[in-house]
């Protein structure tokens, strides 16, 4: 009925499936303020009893987030029947953003946030960044200065999904080309390199602390200047008010 009111065609057959035309997608950027008005007062009304409910939530996260917050979902969720999933989000090439607009995913916790107005984002955190080399580094003890920095093998944590290394997005100088001794998609695979190598590496100050005594790491002050990173937790905004999702 929209087609033959448009006169338009509004998807196109691929393969097997279809896809939107782009008359379709300019429609749905000029419709999507409105739609999503829409669908926030129809999930005002949702019910949602978390003493009764059984639903599963998917939350994406990268690892040094997954850290702080599972052991506090475990205890909030003891006795319930509710399950709580966190997918590790470190090596994605992409932000979740389909998975948040079908809903396969409830929540993701990230250090970009994503484009659109069908998104909701809050800051949730700020962690500092430290520098991290293994307790035997033949060159580095208790000090890194900013020439040592740039002479040694760096371990890059890659942010493919802002396609930098972590370091290169927190800090407002424009680097120059470092040395590369390894390449990694989690935090926890990085450090786990440094700790047996000459590498060195950037990772969030409380998560290299904690596992700075079982891996044999000296967590030291960076040589550079760096920004705070900043979490943000993202879910759609048609779910702003949805009582599960609040919850």
């Amino acid at each position: 009925r929209l087609k033959t009111q448009l006169g338009e065609e509004l998807f196109i057959r691929v393969g097997r499936g279809i896809q939107p035309t782009n008359f379709a997608l300019q429609l749905l950027m000029q419709l999507e303020t409105s739609i999503l008005n829409i669908d926030t007062v129809l999930q005002q009304n949702a019910e949602f009893d978390p003493a009764a409910s059984s639903r599963t939530f998917n939350v994406y996260a990268m690892d040094s987030i997954i850290h702080i917050i599972q052991p506090k979902v475990i205890a909030l969720l003891k006795d319930s029947k509710i399950s709580i999933i966190f997918r590790e989000l470190s090596g994605q090439v992409t932000l979740p953003t389909d998975e948040l607009l079908t809903e396969t995913a409830d929540l993701v916790f990230d250090v970009s946030m994503p484009a659109g107005a069908s998104f909701m984002c809050e800051n949730v955190a700020e962690k500092s960044l430290s520098c991290v080399v293994s307790n035997n580094h033949p060159r580095i003890q208790r000090h890194i200065s900013r020439e040592q920095y740039f002479t040694e093998k760096h371990a890059f944590l890659n942010m493919r999904r802002i396609n930098l290394a972590l370091v290169d997005y927190f800090t407002d100088e424009i680097l120059p080309r470092r040395n590369m001794y390894s390449e990694h998609g989690s935090i926890m695979s990085m450090l786990t390199t440094i700790s047996v190598s000459d590498a060195i590496g950037i990772a969030p100050t409380d998560y290299a602390q904690q596992y700075a005594a079982v891996l044999g790491l000296q967590v030291l002050p960076m040589p550079l200047t760096c920004k705070p990173i900043t979490i943000y937790m993202i879910h759609t905004n048609k779910l702003h008010n949805n009582p599960a999702n609040k919850w």
